[in-house]
């Protein structure tokens, strides 16, 4: 998962951490182990994150599943 990317655009969506938060319903402290790469979301909370967020296919995949596929492939990070 790319944190750093993550941490951009949600600043960069919502003008803070604490109002990413706000905006995705979580505690500050929960927020920022996501953003410092110390909390993986389930698939549901990455999903309501790409909502709040309003990303792209290509975004969402880039931030949450970059790196190698289940069956061995490189993913393609040109997306």
């Amino acid at each position: 998962m790319l944190f750093k990317e993550l941490k951009r655009m949600a600043i960069y969506k919502c003008g803070s951490v604490s109002k990413f938060a706000e905006a995705i319903n979580w505690n500050r402290d929960k927020t920022s182990r996501l953003l410092n790469g110390k909390y993986i979301p389930t698939t549901s909370e990455a999903d309501m994150i790409r909502k709040v967020l309003n990303m792209s296919l290509a975004e969402y995949a880039s931030i949450f599943l970059p790196g190698i596929s289940p069956n061995g492939d490189e993913s393609d990070k040109s997306a």
